[in-house]
């Protein structure tokens, strides 16, 4: 209960910072008056901290000179995690003394059914990554304008989801409990650049490999900092089910991400609607269109709209696929 109220109050404040700006947040944007390095990678967490009573820690951000680190939280709230991005089924989440580490989260935004990147293109004549258009409630440096954009209705279209924290070392995979961390593919896999054609497949298999051969812990995994906008920290999808493994490209770097809603829930995980409304996704959803598998390549610069490869769990996460599918 406590898990869906938070996320809930995730929803509330969407909507309130589209009534205050006319829009929905980027997943990854600037603030003015910050040059701290990568300034430009805040998270839509950070944005909406000033809806959920959380304008101090968005003051700090916004008015503090310089952070003791790259894109870290500046001086006063170090080491601090925000209990209102923390899901208490996490037990294990703690401050750790570095730089990357700070301010963990389990709360993410959705980028919909699409493996996602910060690479540049363009949507509408905007700089805005590889997929072209957003496909999901989000974008990373492109989002929909209005609510009214989402034409597959706010009441099917998931906004936030949750993935199981860090619970210490930065890198940190479990190939017994795929959940919590990342995975990042080794050359023997392929890359998964921009050009490249990347499947499912390609993560349960990296997500199995326990000898460490294809894959290896990724430095950069869901819920390591919450300012941080990179789609590797704070961006979730709908491509692999439920309660499976995260992944990542590229041997050095992140390359494109797959990063996949967890939680220590039995059977499933919370997600929070563009309505607002909070509902229990089981793990167990249809996640595969007919006609598709797991080798379908992933979509990771298709047009805006279509139908979802990944089933019910994929049109949850696209924004306007023409779809209007419920579990």
């Amino acid at each position: 209960m406590q898990c869906t109220n938070k996320l809930k109050q995730l929803g509330i404040a969407v909507h309130s910072y589209h009534d205050t700006h006319s829009g929905i947040p980027a997943g990854m944007s600037g603030l003015p008056n910050r040059s701290v390095p990568q300034a430009h990678r805040f998270s839509a967490l950070l944005k909406l901290c000033p809806f959920i009573e959380a304008q101090s820690i968005f003051d700090l951000m916004l008015n503090t000179p310089a952070a003791t680190c790259h894109l870290s939280h500046p001086v006063g709230i170090d080491n601090v995690n925000f209990p209102a991005f923390l899901c208490p089924s996490n037990t294990g989440e703690v401050p750790i003394a570095a730089c990357d580490f700070v301010g963990r989260n389990n709360y993410h935004i959705m980028y919909g059914d699409i493996i996602v990147n910060g690479d540049s293109t363009t949507c509408n004549g905007e700089d805005v990554g590889v997929f072209h258009c957003p496909r999901g409630f989000f974008g990373v440096k492109y989002s929909f304008k209005g609510l009214e954009a989402i034409t597959d209705g706010l009441s099917n279209t998931i906004a936030f989801s949750e993935r199981v924290g860090l619970e210490s070392a930065r890198g940190q995979y479990d190939y017994t409990n795929p959940k919590k961390g990342a995975v990042r593919m080794r050359s023997a896999m392929g890359s998964w650049e921009v050009t490249d054609t990347a499947t499912r497949l390609q993560c349960i298999t990296i997500a199995k490999d326990t000898t460490g051969t294809l894959g290896a812990p990724a430095t950069n995994s869901p819920g390591i900092q919450w300012t941080n906008g990179d789609t590797s920290a704070n961006g979730l999808s709908t491509v692999m089910p439920p309660n499976t493994a995260a992944c990542v490209g590229r041997q050095t770097g992140e390359g494109l991400t797959l990063n996949t809603p967890s939680s220590n829930h039995p059977g499933g995980v919370n997600s929070c609607y563009g309505d607002g409304s909070v509902h229990f996704i089981s793990e167990t959803i249809n996640a595969i269109t007919t006609g598709q598998s797991d080798s379908t390549e992933i979509l990771h610069h298709p047009a805006s709209g279509g139908v979802s490869h990944w089933g019910v769990w994929g049109a949850l996460g696209s924004a306007n696929g023409g779809e209007s599918s419920t579990p």
